[in-house]
């Protein structure tokens, strides 16, 4: 482009006259200031720095924040809906989770995720092989579904596929998968409602572990219930427990096994019972391999 030379202006004022330069010309050859370049719009996946965020969990593959106002928004793996989005569809931005809008504190557990809303209910999506939604059925939901009997919830924690409540007065409800005793009614049947967890009234904060859960009572004490093959529950053994602070051997318990393996696992619904968890984890990978690339899992079949 050729550059006039204009006497009396400088080469600037010159560029910006032969439209070199951003800009608009006034009358009488005055530059007149450019407009100041508006910031981009934040796009949908950038939703969280636009709103903030009051607490995150993160499951085994997803993770959830809630917001300021008590929606949440999830991202990652979700194989078994538990963006609750109403999709099976991964996602590398964060989206909304449908129907939540009351929120004051989410729990992600394994495939699931549960949100405690205001007033004291829970509301649970994702994975619900073992009734971990706790809305009595084993039907996966890929959005919210309310658990069943559970008004006056203060706190809620999820594990690896059983989530517990611990309630106003100081009682606690846990719901899912129950093989090691982690829902603490003293039973190890899984159950898809809540179920009470025995003796335990003065509770003040729980916490649920893969198949484990303790609780802190009034007082300062601990009391733990559910797979126990480490020590987990501390109380000085190694024997799974169904009721908090009562032991109770599990009678698949082998000494040989164990020492094979770096975590027991419960029997899975798909695979044959007592498999150790780095199978049960090798399955789940299987799984969601194959939801991604499907058909290339099936030649490593036989791995």
């Amino acid at each position: 482009m050729a550059i006039r030379r204009v006497e009396g202006v400088g080469l600037f004022f010159a560029l910006l006259l032969a439209g070199a330069l951003p800009g608009r010309v006034m009358a009488g050859g005055s530059p007149a200031v450019a407009p100041v370049a508006s910031a981009p719009a934040a796009s949908a996946g950038l939703a969280l720095t636009t709103a903030a965020a009051t607490a995150i969990s993160a499951g085994s593959s997803d993770t959830c924040a809630l917001l300021t106002g008590g929606s949440v928004r999830c991202w990652g793996y979700n194989g078994y809906g538990e963006l609750g989005n109403g999709t099976t569809t991964n996602s590398s931005t964060p989206v909304a989770v449908s129907g939540i809008t009351t929120a004051t504190a989410i729990s992600a557990g394994g495939s699931d995720t549960c949100a405690l809303l205001t007033g004291g209910s829970v509301s649970c999506w994702g994975r619900n092989a073992f009734g971990e939604l706790g809305d009595g059925t084993t039907t996966d939901s890929s959005t919210p579904v309310a658990v069943i009997g559970i008004t006056t919830a203060t706190a809620i924690s999820a594990g690896d596929y059983h989530t517990c409540a611990l309630l106003t007065g100081g009682s606690v409800r846990c719901w899912g998968y129950n093989w090691a005793g982690q829902l603490g009614d003293g039973t190890t049947t899984d159950s898809s409602t809540p179920v009470a967890v025995s003796g335990i009234t003065t509770a003040t904060a729980i916490s649920a572990g893969d198949y484990q859960t303790c609780a802190l009572l009034t007082g300062g004490s601990v009391r733990c219930w559910g797979y126990n093959g480490y020590g987990e529950l501390g109380n000085g053994t190694t024997t799974n427990s169904s009721t908090p602070g009562r032991s109770q051997r599990h009678h698949h318990r082998d000494r040989d096994f164990r020492r094979r393996q770096r975590h027991v696992c419960p029997p899975h619904r798909r695979l044959r019972p007592l498999l150790g968890i780095q199978l049960l984890r090798r399955a789940r990978q299987r799984d969601h391999d194959e939801q991604l690339h499907p058909g290339r899992g099936q030649r490593h079949h036989h791995r």
